[in-house]
């Protein structure tokens, strides 16, 4: 018999002994789906903004330039659009800069005051070029509608689904901010983040373009903007121009024209990383540390039901053992008890999250709820079946540890001790003379029978 077979027969006997007792398995099967269904639950709010490398191209090639905080090293305030065009004219090793601005909100019929409202985000007209992302229908901004002055916008790729059906025909489509109308001229990808480096949240459902962030020598370049992202060209090292950054801002800071007046600024570049997620980042780790320890608490909680039931079979951990079966088949079946009834918890854990999904996200903080990735995603899949995997085997390593150690002498001869003191308390007419042969002779069919009957499994044993 080859490995394989003797695998596949120690899963039909752990299926066949589960389904014997049908409370035990039910019971396991909730208590982990409990903790790997908050896990899960977990890793899907975190997965994008903890995890997930950023849905822009060549991530660490770009910086975000602003006046951070010195407490929080967050951005705290626009800064002139001055340093924004000094620096792109300047510096050898900016590629792009990009401006996000104000959210403002959007519908889609112009009277009616009930309807959700769509948030799109202003953005400079060269934003998606310096994120390195491309539209999946339609078109990008382009100059010539900044200079134009049209009022064009892009919305997110779940937007468009949810929204809009996911139909092409949005493309043409107008929404209204009051006497404000953007025409929609593309869709972003999957996943896509809208920067907005102050107060960032996953509250954007698009962008619009906004004329008057322009990265290029305007009369009103002494204006003040958002943040920017600096795209740094390929090539340079980033800690290169982080040194130029460093050289070439205070000389700014000198030649700012006088109407900015006399105030300090402390202009800096950052990770785009950093930024987006910086302050949030202890909150995220956070949630992430007590999803496992629910999990944990739920492996160690099926490591003592399992454990009490391997107990209540140590008899039959015993006859197994007389007839042949090695130790490492003893604790193969242990743990393919473990693994079913971590299959069953993580299969029923999954169901219940994937039809209660949008309830769940209703309740979570926008942070998390617009960030967190739908149950069917397959990085969630997957770390769901790693996770039960994991806790498959760690649960079931102290019953595999227990089965395999049994004493088989002391189980036959406890057995048939037992049986003996369950004969002797019988009636009276089954003790007096002979009464001691009848028990021994008992006690032989009982063990017969026992050996019988899982003998009569012997070849999977």
């Amino acid at each position: 018999m080859n490995y394989d077979e003797r695998a596949m027969r120690d899963v039909r006997y752990a299926l066949r002994s589960l389904l014997r007792a049908p409370g035990f398995t039910a019971a396991a099967a909730l208590t982990f789906a409990l903790g790997i269904g908050i896990n899960v639950a977990a890793f899907s709010a975190v997965d994008r903004l903890l995890l997930r490398p950023l849905p822009y191209h060549d991530v660490g090639h770009l910086l975000v330039m602003g006046d951070f905080d010195p407490a929080t090293g967050q951005p705290a305030a626009y800064i002139p659009k001055w340093f924004i065009v000094e620096a792109q004219r300047r510096m050898q090793s900016v590629e792009q800069i990009a401006v996000a601005g104000l959210t403002a909100p959007f519908v889609t019929t112009p009277d009616d005051t009930t309807e959700t409202p769509i948030f799109l985000t202003g953005c400079s007209f060269n934003t998606l070029a310096t994120l390195g992302v491309r539209p999946v229908i339609g078109r990008d901004f382009l100059e010539d509608d900044a200079r134009a002055h049209r009022t064009v916008g892009l919305l997110r790729f779940e937007v468009w689904q949810h929204r809009f059906g996911g139909s092409p025909a949005v493309l043409g489509r107008h929404l209204w901010s009051g006497p404000r109308e953007v025409e929609i001229i593309g869709v972003l990808p999957p996943d896509a983040i809208v920067p907005s480096f102050v107060g960032v949240s996953f509250a954007s459902d698009g962008m619009t373009l906004d004329d008057d962030l322009l990265t290029t020598a305007l009369p009103n370049a002494v204006d003040r903007v958002y943040p920017a992202v600096v795209r740094v060209r390929s090539g340079v090292p980033v800690a290169s121009a982080q040194a130029e950054f460093a050289l070439v801002l205070p000389r700014l800071e000198q030649d700012l024209p006088p109407r900015e007046g006399t105030r300090g600024w402390n202009v800096q570049v950052r990770p785009v990383r950093t930024v987006l997620y910086g302050r949030d980042r202890p909150y995220l780790q956070l949630v992430m540390v007590a999803g496992s320890l629910v999990l944990l608490m739920a492996c160690a909680n099926l490591a003592s039901l399992l454990l009490a039931r391997g107990r209540s079979r140590e008899r039959e951990a015993a006859v197994r053992a007389a007839l042949g079966a090695s130790r490492v088949r003893l604790v193969m079946g242990a743990l393919c008890e473990s693994v079913i009834v971590c299959a069953c918890g993580g299969a029923v854990a999954v169901i219940v999250l994937a039809w209660s999904e949008s309830a769940v996200f209703a309740l979570l903080p926008p942070l998390f709820s617009h960030g967190a990735a739908g149950v069917g995603d397959l990085r969630v899949l997957g770390f769901a079946l790693l996770a039960g995997c994991v806790s498959a085997i760690v649960a079931g390593v102290a019953p595999g540890w227990r089965a395999a150690r049994v004493d088989v002498l002391s189980v036959l001869q406890r057995t048939a001790s037992s049986g003996r003191r369950r004969r002797r308390c019988g009636p009276a007419r089954a003790r007096g003379r002979g009464g001691a042969g009848r028990d021994a002779r008992a006690c032989r069919r009982r063990l017969r029978a026992e050996f019988r009957r899982i003998g009569a499994h012997a070849p999977e044993l």
